[in-house]
């Protein structure tokens, strides 16, 4: 009776088949949901068959919010009718069995007359509650509808005649019927009406006690159950409007954060910069500020030398001298081995190498030592430095132990200057080969680790009691559970403030984490973030309980999407804030981030296509390292006439345009710009103006923009002699064609210029193939960049503790199935790894339709997936 696909396949059968659209609203766990789509639906299949496409939808879902924008959709269950755009009839919860049917079949253009076939169906199957009334009712309509045979014979009415068989004669018998169709149901609604109201008389009598009024006892049972019936409609729509108010008031709590953050962020904008406008470029203005923070802070996370982490907000103007130590002292007080001896600070930048902060560059800004908006820092032991948490002892050994610990302890800035003796880092033993010790001085940077003898260790010294020997009591008293203690790794301590969702955690806690024989699960997780962990910016239900049950757990993860435009240190930041959990760029990869591994390209000028403004610039230049970074707009604003029809734009372009690196002089080929590769990082925003330009690009010479091969065209040569003239190559980053907005019906994404181009490119060049390669989910080589992350990230959680431990499983958990399972699916690891495709019912599969790639398995949410994928590597 459904329609198997989605809203878009079932408008386009709709209008190949000349019929009408019907929408039925629904949530799983209703029973009047149920009661629609079995019982009243069910009696009319084949009417509704005939006569429409009927689509079922989930309440709240993705293709519900596409058909609110045609009709808003306040409650479940509700039926929805359309026809060329224009809703003919819309029923809701709370409406009689009667008038669903009446209502029903008059948006289906059958009137009363397929009553006669119906019945309506509540009175035909003989239900109970129907009053004489109605039934009178009921039976006027049919026979001023359909006309009754002259003769007396027995033959039985056509009640059983299908639609089919009264629709051809139906036009001719409209107009001569009309009038009396109209009077016969403005007399079965009085009829209702009358029958209603007897009921109620006759309820509220028996509930008084009024014998004498009441009815008889089957009649008053039947008011009994109707009462009650009413009751629970009543509630089931009391209940619903009071989630719909909370959803209302959460999500205009949101909009009044997000107006203020906005606010204070102006303000900051306006105090600080006010001095600067002159001075500066409103173009490097805009740039400067798209790269701050929200209101101009920076976000840092600190790890400790016990394990710890701390965070916390700074101006951008703040130090690291003159405000971060003194915070640090106070987060982590003397004694608890957290910060106790000197140390300086090293920045975590993967992919990058962690790059050393110098005492000197401690007084410098924040912001000018590119911390903002967000960092992550890990404390460096000072060469040299040896500190040992001695407990309680007696003698003039211990006394005198304790004596110039607290001496050192009173001057914690004199350690920065002293000389280099050793790399042993904090939290172990004077023992270099000591586990600790070995994670602690890979994670700080150390090049090599000294032996014993250059330590200054002795095998005559008397055994001190060190920060990894009270750490080691401490586990032993804790119920004697073992924990596997992460060295110097960037996980994250746990929530405080009980907010993690109990009984989330209660069902977590019967799953035991497979873990090889050193200590490291054997398997990890790649999850999507459209459709799996956030929908319209708002995170979905599970999501914040899920990543931090596997970051206590030391599950290894990663979030990999086909979205992009922004820097990862930017996206990142926001989805922390969103999701409630602290993430680092080491374990994000969107679909532009390959490209930061095209390191001979760094050093050459590169096309970036795509994105608002400036920011793909920005990300290519700032965060990946490439040297000169060229845009459409810059060209353009430098030659006008390359893409006349982009004057409406041009105060846009002008905003953030910069300076060629080379003139564009075609006459002189040895000095005109060259491009040596093009990269699509994002979806264009003004294809004739990027089409144009790339196209000129790979028909050109060597890259050389206003020139032109002298092999195009040569039939001798591969490919017709096109791009064989060492043209810059060309890459996508994502190959989506479409993408979910907040119209009602897909937008063109990436892949859809990747198509126009396409056409264009055989439009210009008589069919000849199109070289350029593509990034992204589903293909492979996203799969092994993430991959490689993934691993990098299992190392850095780690450190060198079980590098060789192999990595049995991935659980892939996504949206769609054309680009997270197909990819899952098929990608073939280098390392040997099994990756399984998990499908998530809150994003683009639809729940009764049939995914284009078949997923390993079907679950509800991503908590339910990481449940699942927990007890799967478990039995496995």
């Amino acid at each position: 009776m459904f329609h198997p696909g989605d809203l878009n396949s079932g408008i386009s059968l709709a209008i190949k088949e000349r019929k009408l659209v019907a929408c039925l609203v629904r949530e799983d766990d209703d029973s009047v949901s149920t009661i629609w789509e079995e019982e009243w639906l069910g009696d009319l299949e084949e009417v509704v068959t005939e006569k429409t496409v009927l689509l079922r939808m989930d309440y709240g879902g993705k293709e519900a919010g596409f058909l609110s924008v045609f009709c808003t959709i306040d409650k479940a269950p509700t039926l929805v009718v359309i026809h060329n755009g224009h809703v003919l009839e819309k029923l809701e919860s709370g409406i009689e069995r009667e008038e669903f049917v009446d209502r029903l079949l008059a948006a289906l253009g059958l009137g009363e007359d397929e009553q006669q076939q119906e019945q309506v169906a509540p009175m035909k199957l003989g239900d109970s509650t129907a009053t004489p009334d109605v039934a009178q009712a009921a039976s006027a309509i049919a026979s001023a509808v359909v006309p009754q045979p002259a003769t007396s014979s027995s033959q039985p009415q056509p009640s059983a005649a299908s639609p089919s068989s009264l629709f051809p004669d139906r036009a001719a018998r409209l107009e001569a019927d009309k009038q009396t169709r109209d009077a016969a149901e403005k007399a079965a609604r009085q009829a209702r009406s009358e029958a209603r109201r007897k009921e109620a008389e006759d309820a509220y009598a028996t509930h008084r006690g009024d014998k004498g009024k009441g009815r008889q006892s089957a009649t008053e049972e039947d008011a009994g159950t109707r009462k009650a019936r009413d009751s629970y409609l009543a509630q089931q729509k009391k209940r619903n409007d009071e989630a719909k108010q909370d959803r209302a008031r959460i999500l205009a709590q949101i909009e009044t954060d997000r107006a203020n953050r906005r606010a204070r962020s102006e303000r900051t904008r306006q105090e600080g910069d006010g001095a600067t406008e002159s001075a500066m470029p409103e173009s490097r203005l805009s740039g400067m500020r798209r790269s701050a923070g929200a209101g101009g802070t920076c976000s840092l996370q600190i790890r400790l030398f016990d394990g710890l982490s701390i965070r916390g907000r700074f101006p951008g103007s703040t130090t690291i001298a003159g405000g971060v130590r003194q915070w640090v002292r106070e987060e982590a007080p003397a004694g608890s081995g957290g910060a106790d001896i000197p140390y300086t600070f090293r920045q975590i930048l993967a992919p990058k190498p962690s790059r050393s902060i110098e005492v000197s560059e401690e007084h410098e800004t924040l912001q000018s030592l590119d911390l903002a908006p967000s960092a992550t820092l890990v404390l460096v032991a000072v060469a040299g430095s040896v500190n040992a948490y001695a407990g309680p002892s007696s003698g003039w050994l211990g006394w005198g132990s304790g004596l110039l610990s607290s001496a050192y302890s009173s001057m914690p800035d004199v350690g920065y200057y002293l000389p280099s003796f050793s790399r042993l880092y904090m939290g172990g033993t004077g023992d270099p080969q000591e586990a600790g010790n070995v994670e602690g001085a890979a994670m700080a940077g150390a090049d090599s680790l000294p032996n014993a003898a250059d330590a200054g260790a002795s095998t005559g010294r008397p055994k001190t009691r060190t920060l990894a020997d009270q750490r080691a009591e401490a586990m032993e008293r804790k119920d004697k559970r073992t924990e596997f203690y992460n060295g110097n790794s960037l996980g994250f301590e746990s929530r405080k403030d009980g907010k993690d969702g109990e009984d989330f955690w209660r069902q977590c806690r019967a799953f035991q984490t497979k873990v090889h024989s050193s200590g490291i699960p054997d398997y990890a997780f790649a999850f999507d973030i459209d459709g799996v962990l956030l929908r319209s910016s708002n995170p979905l239900p599970g999501a914040h309980e899920a990543l931090t049950y596997l970051q206590r757990q030391r599950i290894p993860f990663i979030l990999l999407t086909n979205g992009g435009g922004k820097s990862e240190t930017e996206r990142v930041a926001e989805l922390s804030e969103k999701l409630d959990v602290e993430l680092n760029v080491d374990m994000f990869v969107q679909s532009h981030t390959p490209f930061a591994e095209m390191h001979e390209y760094k050093d050459k000028t590169v096309l970036v296509v795509g994105g608002d403004y400036d920011k793909c610039q920005l990300v290519a230049k700032d965060h990946y390292g490439f040297q000169n970074v060229v845009t459409p707009g810059d060209i353009v604003c430098a030659h006008p006439d390359i893409w006349p029809f982009s004057k409406v734009f041009t105060d846009y372009y002008k905003s953030f345009a910069k300076p060629l690196p080379r003139p564009i002089t075609p006459s002189n080929p040895s000095e005109t710009l060259k491009i040596d590769a093009i990269f699509v990082y994002n979806d264009p925003r003004d294809w004739g103006l990027d089409s144009t330009i790339i196209l000129d690009l790979l028909l050109s010479s060597h890259g050389r923009l206003g020139t032109l091969s002298p092999q195009n065209g040569n039939p001798i040569l591969p490919n017709r002699g096109y791009q064989q003239d060492a043209q810059p190559p060309l890459y996508y980053s994502n190959p989506d064609l479409w993408w979910a907005a907040s119209y009602p019906l897909p937008r063109l994404g990436q892949g859809g210029f990747r198509v126009a181009f396409a056409g264009l490119w055989e439009a210009v060049t008589g069919g000849a193939k199109l070289e350029y390669t593509m990034f992204g989910k589903p293909h492979q080589l996203t799969y092994e960049f993430a991959e490689r992350r993934l691993r990098a990230h299992r190392k850095m959680l780690f450190g060198q503790r079980g590098l060789n431990d192999p990595l049995r499983r991935v659980y892939m958990v996504g949206d769609n199935p054309e680009s997270d399972i197909r990819g899952a699916n098929e990608y073939k690891s280098p390392h040997g790894s099994l990756w399984r495709s998990l499908l998530v019912k809150t994003g683009v599969y639809q729940k009764g339709t049939v995914p284009s790639c078949e997923p390993t398995v079907i679950l509800k949410d991503v908590g339910e997936a990481v449940r699942w994928a927990v007890e799967d590597a478990k039995s496995s």
